[in-house]
């Protein structure tokens, strides 16, 4: 190749496209990196570290169990006549699977090397964990992801100056990334989403049609497999199909809903005996209700399910909507091309495809967030609205640009100028949050990955065997400190019962318990309980300061590790340090 021939190449031809690619790839690593380095939090709830420690666990062989033992699944697999086995491990029965297999699937892809070493011991603070940079980086790839296939959808129905826009707006928006930084799965239900309306543009496309309607069932099926609540947007997928795709096509898609959901939900009834497990406690559930808080719940033993109570199911409901719009995605002023799609229903597209297109996905998305109001405890991070953030704004992004289209010369003359505009003020409060100092990479309180990890090996090194171990936040011990962990009952006389089956050894108390202003609080609380003749934790929770313990509390021995962390310790089963 001449010289002039490599120079017209690289300024006008594919080298000037793929150069202007790389600098764009370059940009967005160089981006995410420095915004991870300060925003980085690391997992922020139990909800989400269960289904990090089952990811984990299915990557080491173990299956679809989890570490994490709930009075309430070791009460129920009691009256279904099942053994308990002290040294085993729970079955998962409360969450989808599809987030643990991609964590799954993260850790298997790593050299073993590698994997050992994220399994190691954390770095001092503010440094984390190995296996939240895991989640961490895992979450990242997953979003840059959706942002490629939101340019690819935008470029399909639209033009390339909507893909850019469309693209650009999903990774400028801070409350999209808070997700990603939380490592809650938003971003794989994202994909997954986004995945499903690709397939749906081509087999609408009629290009080897019947094989892509199945590709729509299998992605919507998978997206019912990162949230239950999902599911609600299959069912209009598959409707919609019926109605205006003709039979075979829904068949299809049918099938390939049932291929992809089918054998989870096989397992569930033959581990369970019911499809979803014990995650249709949620619907009588709702996290910070005294009387019906979901993590109570499961701390218990009881045997059944919650009493449904249809009017509380019916305000947590609306207090779930009302929650999920005041505070959706667009808060913080971060998605200003929401604000187009809203606007852009006073306008009729000129291509009914389109047209069909934007009526499914509000029909999908508003039916997800009113099904997920009602099944949903409110424990979880995840809302229909964030990981459907991307189709809005490609709609949005189109309404703008026939906005533009249609306004006078002198506007669409500088209409680069406008968006550009537009994106500024999308990107401030990331721009804002860019300037913030770094934070340390974990989230105490009440998660401390170094203590929780030497915690796992002392316990391990230091105990007799069959010993349980117990925490108020169980799912952080077991993530961090790789062992099996009971969630501490809610009950004192659960407790008595638990030591019965298999003697506890420790229990941690963290901010979760201690930061509360518990004395007064728990004496209301467990009225109930103080009457009956094991007593309430309160009396423990006074032993902490006066060490006077009820007679037959077997852990005495105060271990402190802050001023709102700390052990307590049963000396005939651990031994002193």
């Amino acid at each position: 190749m001449r010289i002039q021939d490599a120079i017209l190449w690289l300024e006008q031809g594919r080298g000037a496209r793929l150069l202007a690619a790389a600098a764009a790839v370059l940009a967005a690593v160089a981006f995410s990196g420095v915004l991870a380095f300060k925003q980085f939090r690391g997992p922020l709830t139990e909800e989400t570290l269960v289904q990090a420690e089952m990811g984990r666990a299915l990557a080491e062989g173990k299956g679809f169990t989890t570490g994490v033992r709930y009075p309430r699944v070791w009460a129920w697999r009691a009256a279904r006549g099942e053994a308990f086995d002290r040294d085993g491990r729970d079955p998962e029965l409360y969450h989808a699977p599809l987030y643990a297999m991609a964590i799954a699937a993260a850790w298997t892809a790593l050299p073993d090397t590698v994997a050992a070493e994220l399994r190691g011991p954390p770095g001092l603070a503010p440094d984390g964990y190995g296996g939240d940079y895991l989640l961490l980086g895992l979450n990242v790839a997953l979003f840059w992801l959706a942002a490629g296939q939101t340019w690819w959808l935008a470029r399909r129905w639209f033009e390339p100056w909507v893909a850019h826009v469309a693209a650009a707006g999903v990774m400028l928006s801070w409350p999209l990334w808070e997700h990603v930084l939380a490592v809650d799965g938003t971003a794989l239900a994202m994909v997954v989403g986004l995945a499903m309306w690709q397939a749906l543009t081509r087999a609408a496309a009629g290009r080897a049609a019947p094989a892509w309607w199945l590709a729509v069932g299998v992605a919507a099926g998978a997206l019912a497999l990162v949230d239950y609540a999902n599911v609600a947007a299959t069912i209009v997928v598959a409707a919609y199909v019926a109605w205006r795709r003709g039979r075979r096509a829904a068949v299809l898609v049918v099938a390939g809903v049932v291929l992809a959901m089918g054998p989870w939900l096989a397992r569930n009834v033959v581990v369970s005996g019911h499809p979803l497990g014990l995650a249709g406690d949620g619907f009588a559930l709702w996290a910070g209700d005294p009387t019906a808080d979901p993590a109570a719940w499961r701390a218990s033993l009881e045997g059944g399910s919650p009493p449904v109570s249809l009017a509380k199911v019916a305000n947590k409901a609306l207090s779930a909507i009302e929650a999920t719009f005041a505070a959706g995605p667009w808060s913080a002023g971060a998605m200003v091309l929401a604000g187009f799609f809203v606007a852009a229903w006073l306008y009729r597209f000129r291509r009914d495809e389109i047209e069909q297109w934007r009526g499914l996905a509000t029909v999908a998305l508003l039916a997800t967030v009113g099904l997920q109001a009602v099944i949903d405890s409110g424990e979880g991070e995840r809302s229909a609205l964030a990981w459907g953030a991307p189709w809005l704004m490609i709609f949005g992004a189109g309404f703008l640009r026939i906005l533009l289209a249609g306004a006078s010369p002198a506007v669409a003359s500088r209409a680069g100028w406008l968006w550009a505009g537009l994106l500024a003020v999308q990107v401030a409060p990331l721009a804002q949050n860019l300037l913030e100092p770094r934070r340390a990479h974990f989230s105490f309180p009440p998660y401390y990955p170094s203590f929780f990890h030497g915690l796992g090996r002392q316990l391990a090194e230091r105990s007799v065997q069959d010993v349980g171990w117990m925490a108020d936040v169980p799912a952080g011990l077991s993530w961090y400190g790789g062992t099996t962990v009971w969630a501490q009952p809610r009950a004192l006389r659960d407790f008595y019962a638990i030591q019965a089956e298999q003697p506890t050894g420790a229990l941690l108390l963290t901010p979760a318990t201690l930061d509360r202003p518990f004395f007064g609080g728990l004496d209301k609380a467990e009225a109930g309980a103080a009457g009956s003749r094991f007593g309430g934790w309160d009396q423990i929770y006074r032993g902490l300061v006066t060490e006077r313990w009820p007679e037959a509390f077997p852990l005495r021995r105060r271990q402190p590790v802050a001023s709102n962390l700390l052990l307590l310790v049963d000396d005939r089963l651990i031994g002193p340090r």
